[in-house]
């Protein structure tokens, strides 16, 4: 008897297929086969062809990189953007791996250990593995394929963009895009002029908000702004797990998510240092935010952004849950006005910014975007 989720899992696929044959927003020089399941890179698939395994990918060997992944990042003291960096290249390359060796097998063979392993000391050669690989060529071998795109990507990175660790976000917008590109394309309209009488206008909404917090406003203020249960990697990931959702889907929507989150937390921060506006506390220091204060400039929230970019991702993925992500992402993009971090019009800017972001993402899902 063919299980419940053996049965989701055929009827996504096939979902997906068709949807990929009706897609109009196609770019030729980035196109992929509407008769495969979409790898970020593009590959040939050849070198497999004469390789089995006995080996099956699973749901639980995500959770449990995942897992290996936190505990490395508990133990080890890292900047805060490395994590976040980290989790894109492991889901893209995992999806990557997934899906190439569906694409050549029509089935999940094989494993994401090795692939998942090589990506963890491509950031770090301490990384661990806490346990021996079974001896697989096939699965070595599909990593090898998918590692060598991650790994010259990884490589131009490291020549555009060097590691400094002051100021760090103003690092990450040096950074290369997955999907969002380019950049400038993105960046909201500007602000008022430093020094403009809506400043003013804008601290006066903002100490009216901080006067009338609730208790509750207040919670939500400290939760959003520095708790892993308000990742939303995390938030995605718990969703997921608890969830019937069929393991082709799981890689997309972790692999998609975290690219665009990133890529949001670029642009945001990218438009912070071209405008270069205060925060509220250095506008006026007698003002005390209840939130920690951030060093970076204040326009736009990269919270809102980011908030609004899952929640239009999420929405997508799982329509039955629209307001659900939606109310979530209000009351993440709030937070900072109840945290007192931000001015209105940076919650504004970066909702709407967030938005447009998320909907490029869904735009280029089914597309295979380098080689």
């Amino acid at each position: 008897m063919i299980s419940k989720k053996t049965t989701l899992s055929l009827i996504f696929i096939a979902t997906f297929l068709v949807a990929s044959l009706l897609l109009l927003h196609v770019r030729a020089e980035h196109a992929t086969s509407s008769s495969e399941l979409p790898t970020y890179y593009r590959y040939t698939s050849s070198e497999l062809k004469n390789l089995s395994s006995t080996q099956k990918i699973t749901e639980e060997q995500l959770k449990k990189w995942d897992q290996i992944a936190q505990d490395y990042f508990e133990k080890n003291k890292v900047s805060s953007y490395t994590p976040p960096r980290f989790y894109v290249y492991l889901y893209a390359a995992q999806r990557d791996a997934a899906f190439l060796s569906y694409n050549t097998q029509d089935h999940f063979e094989g494993s994401l250990d090795p692939i998942s392993e090589k990506i963890g000391k491509l950031f770090f050669p301490d990384f661990p593995h806490p346990e021996k690989f079974t001896n697989d060529p096939y699965s070595e071998k599909l990593a090898s394929l998918v590692f060598a795109k991650y790994q010259k990507r990884y490589q131009k990175e490291a020549t555009q963009s060097p590691r400094s660790p002051i100021p760090p976000e103003k690092e990450v917008a040096k950074e290369l895009t997955w999907i969002v590109f380019p950049i400038e394309d993105f960046r909201p309209t500007p602000p008022p002029p430093k020094g403009d009488n809506r400043w003013k206008e804008q601290m006066g909404k903002l100490k009216r908000i901080q006067k009338m917090l609730t208790k509750k406003q207040k919670e939500s203020a400290l939760f959003w702004a520095d708790n892993e249960d308000a990742d939303w990697r995390v938030i995605t990931n718990n969703y997921l797990f608890e969830s019937d959702i069929p393991l082709a889907q799981m890689l997309l929507v972790r692999s998609v998510l975290t690219m665009g989150l990133y890529d949001a937390t670029i642009v945001c921060i990218e438009a912070k240092y071209t405008y270069n506006i205060p925060r509220p506390y250095v506008y006026d220091p007698k003002f005390k935010p209840i939130a920690p204060a951030p060093s970076s400039p204040s326009f736009p929230s990269c919270h809102s952004t980011r908030a609004d970019t899952a929640a239009t991702i999420l929405s997508y993925y799982f329509s039955d849950k629209s307001d659900q992500w939606k109310k979530m992402g209000e009351e993440d993009g709030h937070a900072r006005l109840f945290g007192g971090v931000h001015y209105p019009i940076d919650h504004t800017t970066g909702k709407k910014l967030g938005k447009t972001i998320g909907h490029q993402v869904i735009i280029s899902e089914g597309e295979s975007l380098g080689d």
